[in-house]
């Protein structure tokens, strides 16, 4: 009934941000400007990232604009952590931003740390998760309990105000059910891409 929901935003593609953003930084370090280092990652970037990069190393050989290229990078990716890397490379591009080496150590640092934070959480969502289930479990496997051996307790809702009463527990049952679902099932995180492409 209620199981984890899949994301292409996982612990293990926020690392891969994080290590392509050191990549980058690193190339950058040996004094390669912008468009040479990010098409000099592309074959060494993380595997879970390592098909966007490549589209973005393409985009940029074939003569595309580097802020064009790193916009539709910063929406096929489709992760948080990554589209702030986009916006500092965007901004490098655009305004000849200055220790753009150091900001990107920082923006690796803070995303490793976003890992780490994230997989806290998940394993705290994954016991709450559990609980939700044991509770959906038992209260099934009662009522079904009671309609199978107790037909004497259940008789009094057989007549039209057992059926409201029941109606309205029943309800009220659903609801707290569906707000524990709600609370355990992870959260969307604003995209800097499309706030900026809804401008």
């Amino acid at each position: 009934i209620l199981r984890s929901t899949s994301s292409r935003n996982t612990p293990r593609r926020t690392e891969a941000v994080a290590v392509w953003t050191e990549l980058l930084r690193d190339t950058l370090t040996a004094s390669a400007g912008l468009a040479q280092a990010i098409v000099a990652t592309a074959g060494v970037a993380p595997d879970e990232i390592r098909e966007p990069v490549a589209h973005l190393a393409d985009r940029i050989m074939s003569g595309a604009s580097l802020d064009d290229a790193l916009r539709v990078f910063g929406l096929e990716v489709n992760e948080p952590s990554a589209e702030q890397v986009v916006s500092a490379l965007r901004l490098a591009v655009s305004s000849r931003a200055q220790r753009l080496v150091d900001l990107l150590s920082a923006l690796a640092d803070s995303t490793r740390e976003e890992v780490a934070m994230r997989l806290r959480v998940e394993a705290s969502r994954a016991s709450a998760r559990s609980g939700v289930r044991t509770v959906i479990w038992f209260s099934s496997g009662f009522v079904l309990l009671l309609m199978i051996v107790a037909h004497s307790y259940l008789a009094p809702f057989g007549s039209a105000t057992g059926q409201l009463v029941l109606a309205f527990v029943g309800a009220s049952y659903g609801t707290g059910l569906a707000l524990m679902v709600r609370f355990v099932q992870p959260t969307s995180s604003a995209r800097l891409s499309r706030a900026a492409n809804n401008r």
